[in-house]
C-alpha cells in the first residue's frame, strides 16, 4: 500500500511554481538585454541616430510594427510554438531598443544608470507584494488598466497642446498606475498558473507571455521615471 505525504506534494507544487516564475524573470531579463544591446548599437552609429532622430516616418512605422507585434504575440503567444515566441519576443524587444535609442540621447549616462536601478529595486517590490498578497487586486489592477487607456489618450492629445504641467500630470500618474499594474500583473500569472488551465506542454509558452507582461510594466515604469530623475545634457 502507498501513502501520498500531503507535505511533500504541496512542496513540489511550490518548486514547480517557483521555477516558472523564474523562468519568467529571466525572459524578461534576457529581453532587457536584447532592449539595451540594440539601444547601444544604435546609439553607437551616428548615422543610425540621425535616421531615427530626423525621419519621423521611420520612427512612426517602426512604432506601428511595434504595436502589432506585441499585440500579435499577447493574443496568440500560448498558441503558438515556443521557438516562435521566443522570437517574436526577442524581435519585439529589439524594436523597442531602437524606438527608444534617441531617447537615451537627451540623458546623462549617470542618471540612466541610477533610474534603472531604481526601477528594478521598486519592480521587486511590488512584484513580491503581488505574488505574496493574499489581497485580490483584480479591482484595482481593473482600474489602473483603465487609468492606463486615459494616459495613453492624454499622452496623444498633449502631443498638439505641448502642455508641460499636464505632461507632468501625465508622468506622476504614469509611476502610480504601472506600480500598481506590476503587483497585479504578476498575481495575475500566478492565479494563471495555479489555475491548472495551461497544460504543462504549455508552461514555457506562458512564460514567455508573462515575460512580456513584467517586461511592458518594467519598460514603461523605467521610462515614466526616467522623465522624474533623469537629467539632460548639456
Amino acid at each position: 500500500m502507498s501513502t501520498s505525504n500531503p507535505s511533500f506534494n504541496l512542496s513540489a507544487a511550490q518548486a514547480r511554481e517557483s521555477s516558472f516564475f523564474a523562468g519568467v524573470y529571466r525572459w524578461m531579463a534576457a529581453g532587457l538585454f536584447i532592449t539595451a544591446g540594440a539601444a547601444f548599437a544604435v546609439l553607437s552609429s551616428p548615422t543610425l541616430v540621425m535616421a531615427l532622430y530626423r525621419n519621423q516616418f521611420l520612427m512612426i512605422g517602426l512604432m506601428i510594427a511595434q504595436i502589432a507585434l506585441v499585440v500579435w504575440l499577447s493574443s496568440r503567444a500560448l498558441s503558438m510554438p515556443t521557438g516562435q515566441a521566443i522570437a517574436l519576443y526577442s524581435l519585439y524587444a529589439g524594436l523597442n531598443g531602437l524606438i527608444f535609442a534617441p531617447i537615451l540621447i537627451i540623458y546623462t549616462g549617470a542618471s540612466i544608470v541610477t533610474t534603472l536601478a531604481v526601477t528594478a529595486g521598486t519592480f521587486m517590490i511590488f512584484s513580491a507584494y503581488g505574488y505574496v498578497t493574499k489581497k485580490d487586486l483584480t479591482s484595482i489592477g481593473s482600474i489602473a488598466m483603465v487609468g492606463l487607456l486615459g494616459i495613453i489618450l492624454a499622452t496623444i492629445v498633449n502631443m498638439f497642446l505641448k502642455n508641460s504641467m499636464l505632461d507632468w500630470v501625465i508622468t506622476y500618474l504614469g509611476v502610480g498606475i504601472f506600480l500598481v499594474l506590476i503587483a497585479f500583473d504578476t498575481q495575475r500569472l500566478k492565479a494563471m498558473y495555479q489555475s491548472g488551465s495551461v497544460d504543462e506542454s504549455a508552461t514555457g509558452r506562458l512564460a514567455i507571455l508573462g515575460a512580456l507582461i513584467v517586461y511592458l510594466d518594467f519598460i514603461n515604469l523605467f521610462l515614466f521615471l526616467l522623465k522624474i530623475f533623469g537629467r539632460r545634457r548639456d
